[in-house]
């Protein structure tokens, strides 16, 4: 069963990143309802995601052990900000600018 659990539309509304819970990310162009691309996820379960404004980096809460940072153009990791999870919870993460992430937790706390 494919089951997403955060889209995000990016490119002036012409295209949408989907983050699947078991089956990683992927970029449909709306145009054609063709996959664009596919990130090669470091996890394969995928809570909640965010793309930067720039649409260069997206960052998606793992549901192992925290968010895993991704380079968009490059279809690359670049890092893992880890986060003690708790419950199996699927966390919120939002860019607050190109370079700035606020991620929440399962306990009520707030990391940027």
């Amino acid at each position: 069963e494919i089951r997403p659990r955060s889209v995000q539309f990016i490119k002036n509304g012409d295209a949408l990143i989907v983050g699947y819970l078991d089956h990683g990310i992927r970029c449909w162009n709306l145009e054609t309802q063709q996959i664009s691309w596919c990130l090669p996820t470091r996890s394969t379960r995928i809570g909640r995601l965010s793309t930067s404004p720039n649409s260069r980096i997206v960052a998606a809460s793992n549901l192992y052990d925290g968010v895993d940072i991704y380079d968009v153009q490059e279809r690359t990791h670049l890092r893992t900000i880890k986060i003690d999870m708790k419950d199996n919870i699927p966390l919120p993460v939002v860019f607050l600018g190109d370079d700035t992430l606020l991620i929440g937790t399962a306990c009520g706390e707030v990391h940027i």
